[in-house]
């Protein structure tokens, strides 16, 4: 109950674990540039192929995997295709 609206809410606890219980396998994991984990999945399954370009006349091209990592990377991360070029050495015009 909250103290000074006498309402009732409810929340998380988040106080800190006096030893955090970590998964022991991730520490063995090496640290790894997030794009590359992309490369390394679309290596394996191919699914940059799945994407179509969203104007019709360049639906034909082949796809720039470079450019579309980075807007799956931008906007998974929230910080939009406008800042990407800010970010990568890709233009704004090839995302």
């Amino acid at each position: 109950m909250h103290k000074k609206s006498k309402k009732k809410t409810w929340s998380l606890d988040y106080r800190k674990q006096s030893k955090p219980n970590r998964n022991i396998i991730f520490h063995k994991l090496p640290k790894t540039n997030i794009a590359d984990v992309l490369y390394y999945i679309n290596d394996k399954s191919n699914y940059l192929k799945a994407f179509t370009h969203i104007k019709p006349k360049y639906s034909k091209l082949n796809v720039n995997e470079d450019a579309l990592i980075a807007a799956i990377t931008a906007n998974a991360f929230s910080s939009g295709i406008n800042q990407m070029p800010e970010m990568s050495n890709i233009p704004l015009s090839k995302i």
